[in-house]
């Protein structure tokens, strides 16, 4: 189940900052000046996604220790998703409304290209990860075998002495 706290918190502080967008739309102010809680509701809708993930996939000892039922852990994350829809359609009216909807275009392409480069980066992390762990292997096993070569010749030097 997604953390309770972590995604109330994470809804709550993307309520508050789709509020301040309203505010500063209202206020007349540019996009420009939006921007950082337009960004902050990102984050906390990637954060709820995030908590959606790990509540389908939990770890074995929290599968064992959760008392909550599946259900309540379906209707947790349906509202929260609902919340984000909702917040989303509220934050996409706000900036069509204010900056027309090649802003709004804008914005979305923007958003697909940071998740694809965040995307990538998680990719090349796992990659370099297991071409580290590949390497440490080889040499492990490179040094297993030197060290039973070295070995070997010292068993048979060690026979050869006692004669």
């Amino acid at each position: 189940m997604p953390d309770p706290l972590t995604v109330t918190a994470a809804i709550t502080l993307a309520g508050k900052a789709v509020g301040q967008v309203s505010k500063l739309v209202q206020s007349g102010r540019e996009l420009e000046d939006c921007m950082g809680h337009i960004s902050r509701w990102f984050e906390c809708c990637s954060d709820v996604n995030k908590a959606r993930e790990r509540a389908e996939n939990p770890p074995f000892f929290k599968k064992l220790t959760n008392a909550k039922s599946v259900e309540a852990e379906a209707l947790d994350a349906m509202i929260a998703q609902k919340k984000m829809r909702d917040q989303r359609a509220q934050l996409r009216e706000l900036i069509m409304w204010q900056w027309g909807k090649d802003e709004w275009d804008n914005l979305m392409k923007l958003e697909k290209e940071v998740r694809e480069k965040r995307a990538k980066a998680i990719h090349d992390r796992i990659v370099l990860k297991q071409k580290i762990l590949d390497a440490i292997a080889i040499i492990f096993f490179v040094l297993f075998l030197l060290g039973l070569v070295v070995g070997f010749i010292w068993l048979i030097q060690q026979g050869g002495n006692s004669e």
